[in-house]
């Protein structure tokens, strides 16, 4: 399996038997997320599937 992230996309490619069905979960850990950050209100912070944090994006519509 090769995976090339880019900033706000990636190419996921599948080699031999590996198989993803209609909703299976892939947990995808990116570098950085600033270019889209300032489009939320909120980080949901997620442990073990549940919701455990919400975190505000405070800079959100922030005009300097």
């Amino acid at each position: 399996m090769t995976f090339r992230p880019a900033a706000e996309v990636g190419v996921l490619q599948l080699k031999g038997a590996t198989r993803f069905k209609v909703g299976d979960k892939l947990k995808l850990i990116p570098g950085h997320c600033d270019p889209t950050v300032n489009l939320y209100d909120w980080y949901a912070c997620i442990r073990d599937g549940r919701v455990e944090a919400l975190w505000p994006i405070t800079a959100r519509g922030a005009v300097l």
